[in-house]
Formats: C-alpha cells, structure tokens, sequence
C-alpha cells in the first residue's frame, strides 16, 4: 500500500476524524517505439502524471549566496510604465553591476502581473537574459528570472519588499521546492533624460523562473490549467497548506494556477507556490481578502489548502516544530535586521500564533482540518 494512503490512527483518533483517500489506478507500463516514447516526452509538459525523468543541478549562481546585490538598471523609464497592456512587449535595457569591477550586460525588460500592473508605480518586471552575455557576470545561467519591486516609491514599501523576500527564505528552510530569490539594492534610470539621473534606488528581489527550478530540482514544470486534491501527493498537500497558513496567505488558487506553480516528477505532481506579498505575514495597506472568504483582514488566518490524510498532516506539523527555531533565526540575521524592529516582532507574534494552533489539537480540529478544501 502507499505510504501516503497509510492513514495515522493516533492522530486521527486524536482528532476524532476520518478521512476520504483519492485512489487512481496505475497503468502497467507498455513498450513502444523510440518515436512512441519521444511524442510522449513531449506531451510531459501538458500532462499531470507523466513519466519524467531529469538530474537535478545547481542553482545559478547568483542564488547561491544570500548577501544582497547592488545592481542598476537603465531603461526607457516612461515607455516601460505605460506599457499596462494585457500583452506587454520586450525593451531594451542594461543593468550595470560592480563585481571586481565596474560592469554591464544587455537585458530585456518587459512589465509582468495583473494587479500591480494596474496599481503600482513602480511595474514589476520580467527580465530577459542572453546567456552569452552574463557567462563571466553574477548574473551566468540566468534566463528570464522575475524581478519584484516596490508598488510605491515609499521607504514603507521597502519593508514590505524585504518582509516578502524573508518568506520565500522561509519556504527554501521547509523544502527544495521553493523558487530561490536573492535580495538586491536596485537603482532605476531613465535612459531618455539628459543629464542621467536615477528615477530612485529601492530593495527588489529577483526570483527564478520556472525553467530554473525545473533545472535544480530535476522536475518538469507543467503546463496545465490546474490541479485537483487527487492529482498532488498527500505529504506535498499538507505542506503547501501548512506554510501558506503559516504566512497567512489566502491569494493563491491551485485548481486555478493562481500564484502556484504545478512541478512533477515521475511518481507525483508538487504545487510551488509564490507571490506573498498579499499575506498576513507582509500585511501592506493595499492587501485585502476576497469577500467570499468570510474575513476582513489579510492578518485572519483561514486555512485554504486541500484536505489531506492525518499522517501526512502530522508530518508537516512536526516538520514545522523541528524548524522554528530556524524559521524565528531568519529575522535576527544580517537580512532580518534590515527590517524595523517593531515590523519583526509583530510578524514573529504573528508566528506564534500560528504555533499555538499546530500545537493544540482542539484547534488543529477547528482551524485546519474543519476549513481544509
């Protein structure tokens, strides 16, 4: 029997719940020809389920290190903010670093998200890398990595940025299976104004793309419209579940590929989530829940994951005990004391709330498994 299917007797009985299993029958394997086993190779992509199989590699080497960046990116400034279509186009620009010494590399930078897009001063962006051009640079192996910045040209929403860049740490503590993200002091130019002069200079983060991750963690990402609970191993349910719980994050949607990331290997399917500004966690003025969730206030916790088996839950929630310590470490470092202290002692309040309830199986009853989807 699969392990995943193995339900808990001691948790359960200690809940006091029982749960319902998705069961899908597994086809015997068939031999087929070389160009049979190549179309299928292909279809991997838009296929939950399908056989892959890759070698897992390094991560680039700029999400190696976590000491922050200080790049500078020239681009037609007043062009790339007005371009809030629904299908924005590539622009020329450069970004200018100092490594040993002074230095730069051609890059592509194109306006990305939905709400941002229509909200924020400053538009996140897509950056678009030749690979020939950064091989020697800090930013080698990098193809079209997303660079978040700020919404407002605030020093405010410099904490949000720095407080949204600690969650994706904290994902990268809990599993492999979190995009890598890597701090950076970022200076904007418009290249039309004579004489240069920056626009502003603010914290951003540069994530991996999806191609990336696939390369580092050996998974296909997918290109489907969704998942259900059946298709995503129990142990992966409970611990998506868990951390945007943890966060206080209800912006995402797995069915609808809203802020998620469907990954798989050979034997299961994996939901990596991203975009947590909109959480509890980050808590900026801008972020609101969605009325049908019944809470007011992005800082309510509501679980929002799929349902899972109680030996699958009690795994996460002893993963997450084991790595408190280290979670709570992430805002004493050198990264968490860029932020204000009365911002990290109201998100590690926020935390210890959230293990009050894992620690409390009345709540874990009312708060967890009594939402669950």
């Amino acid at each position: 029997m699969r392990r995943d299917l193995v339900v808990s007797v001691a948790l359960a009985s200690l809940l006091g719940l029982t749960f319902a299993v998705d069961v899908r029958a597994q086809a015997p394997a068939q031999q087929s020809t070389k160009k049979e086993e190549k179309a299928k190779k292909k279809a991997a992509a838009d296929t939950l389920g399908a056989p892959i199989a890759r070698a897992p590699k390094e991560p680039a080497p700029i999400f190696r290190q976590e000491a922050p960046l200080a790049f500078t990116l020239t681009m037609n400034w007043g062009q790339v903010r007005k371009d809030r279509g629904q299908t924005p186009t590539w622009h020329v620009a450069t970004l200018a670093y100092r490594d040993s010494a002074a230095a730069s590399v051609p890059v592509r930078v194109r306006p990305r998200g939905i709400w941002r897009l229509k909200n924020c001063d400053l538009p996140p962006l897509r950056l678009n890398f030749t690979k020939d051009s950064t091989k020697h640079s800090p930013f080698a192996k990098l193809d079209k990595p997303k660079l978040v910045s700020v919404c407002k040209d605030k020093d405010e929403y410099e904490e949000y940025i720095v407080e949204e860049y600690q969650l994706y740490r904290v994902l990268n503590l809990l599993t492999p299976l979190g995009f890598r993200a890597r701090l950076a002091k970022v200076t904007y130019v418009d290249s039309t104004k004579v004489p240069v002069k920056p626009v502003t200079t603010r914290w951003a983060f540069l994530t991996e793309d999806a191609d990336e991750l696939s390369e580092r963690t050996g998974l296909r990402a997918m290109n489907v419209t969704g998942a259900t609970r059946g298709d995503i191993q129990a142990d992966e349910l409970a611990m998506f579940g868990l951390f945007q719980f943890l966060i206080g994050n209800t912006d995402f949607a797995i069915g609808a590929l809203h802020n998620v990331q469907l990954m798989a290997d050979d034997t299961a399917t994996y939901a990596v989530p991203y975009d947590f500004d909109w959480t509890g966690a980050v808590n900026p003025p801008y972020a609101f829940p969605n009325p049908s969730l019944g809470i007011r206030r992005v800082e309510e916790r509501l679980y929002r994951g799929f349902c899972t088996t109680p030996d699958a839950l009690e795994r996460a929630i002893r993963l997450f005990g084991e790595k408190k310590e280290q979670i709570y470490g992430l805002y004493r470092d050198d990264i968490g004391k860029l932020m204000p202290p009365d911002r990290v002692k109201r998100i590690l309040d926020y935390y210890d709330d959230f293990y009050r309830t894992i620690g409390d199986p009345k709540r874990i009853r009312r708060d967890i498994v009594g939402t669950c989807l």
